[in-house]
C-alpha cells in the first residue's frame, strides 16, 4: 500500500493520485482520510479473509511503502526532522497496524490536534475502539524466522568480468 502515493497530488509524477474536480470534505483533509480508509478495507478485507478463507492455506499481506529518511549530521535537531519525515512518509500506515495503541504516530497525532483545534475541524481522523481491534495485528500473527550471522560478503563483486 503506497498510501502516500495514492493520496497525495505532485506535480509532474503521473504514478500519483490523480486530479480531481471537487471534494465534499475540505482539500487538507483529504490525504489523511483517503490513507485512513485505507487501512480500514485493508483490515476488513483480512478478517474476512480469516474468517472465511484462511482454511485454503493462502497468503495475505500489506506492502507498506514510504520515503525512507536518514539524519545529514548528528544534531538533535536533524534527529527529530527525521523522526517527523517517517512519521508523515511511513509511519502513519504503519503504526496503527503494528503500535501498540492502534493510532497514528503519537508525535503526528499531538501536531494535528492542535492544528484541528486551531482550525475547529477534524483533519486526521480516529479509529473507533473496533477499528482498532480490527486492524491490530502484531508479533505472533504471521511468520518469522530465526536470524544467524552467516558472514556473507554482499559488498565483494562476485560477478565474472
Amino acid at each position: 500500500m503506497h498510501a502516500w502515493c495514492a493520496v497525495t497530488k505532485i506535480e509532474g509524477q503521473p504514478n500519483h493520485s490523480p486530479d480531481t474536480v471537487e471534494y465534499s470534505i475540505p482539500t487538507r483533509t483529504i490525504p489523511y482520510v483517503v490513507g485512513h480508509n485505507m487501512l480500514k478495507a485493508h483490515a476488513k478485507a483480512y478478517r474476512m479473509y480469516e474468517k472465511e478463507f484462511k482454511t485454503q492455506n493462502g497468503k495475505f499481506g500489506i506492502v507498506i511503502g514510504g520515503r525512507w529518511s536518514t539524519t545529514s549530521s548528528t544534531s538533535p535537531e536533524d534527529k527529530a526532522a527525521v523522526e517527523r519525515a517517517l512519521d508523515w512518509a511511513f509511519n502513519w500506515m504503519v503504526c496503527p497496524i503494528f503500535g501498540k495503541d492502534g493510532d497514528y504516530p503519537a508525535l503526528m497525532r499531538k501536531e494535528m490536534d492542535i492544528l484541528e483545534k486551531k482550525e475547529n475541524q477534524e483533519i486526521l481522523p480516529r479509529f473507533s475502539k473496533v477499528e482498532i481491534a480490527e486492524l491490530k495485528v502484531g508479533p505472533g500473527n504471521g511468520p518469522s524466522q530465526m536470524e544467524k550471522d552467516a558472514r556473507i560478503d554482499y559488498v565483494e563483486d562476485h560477478w565474472e568480468k
